[in-house]
């Protein structure tokens, strides 16, 4: 059954046009969450490839918000580890050829996406003492990260 899925999600990224392709993704990521297995383990040999070819066909904005999904897959696994395995996200870097040094963007994209999960984090724990502190900190590193960017 998720082959068929993943075939038919495949099949409709490669043949829509631009402007739905993010609502495609947004489909493949949120089934690759919440029903993790068998359907990460079926994207994940596909990902790499789809995901590339889709971001080069989309405008910048819409780069911009498949760049803030694909961080969400670092720890996008019920186990908290990579959501289609080791080493997707390093792959597309590569070829992108940003592994070694991202662009302001991109971290700004990684510190944003870091800090919205730490403070859902915290409303589902309140009282956790040690997040209001990494929360604080994400909010420092951001200021001083724009402060380096229009400077």
């Amino acid at each position: 059954m998720a082959h068929i899925v993943v075939d038919c999600i495949e099949r409709q990224v490669r043949t829509v046009s631009a402007p739905f392709k993010l609502p495609l993704f947004y489909l493949l990521d949120s089934i690759a969450k919440n029903a993790f297995e068998p359907y990460a383990a079926a994207f994940s040999p596909r990902i790499v490839r789809l995901f590339l070819d889709a971001y080069h066909t989309v405008d910048q904005p819409t780069q911009h918000k498949m760049r803030e999904m694909m961080a969400t897959w670092r720890n996008g696994s019920p186990s908290q580890r990579e959501l289609f395995g080791p080493g997707v996200q390093s792959e597309i870097e590569r070829v992108w050829g940003t592994s070694r040094q991202p662009t302001s963007s991109q971290v700004q994209t990684e510190l944003d996406v870091v800090l919205v999960q730490k403070e859902r984090a915290l409303q589902q724990n309140p009282y956790d003492e040690i997040l209001p502190r990494h929360i604080q900190a994400l909010h420092e590193v951001c200021e001083a990260l724009l402060y380096f960017i229009l400077n």
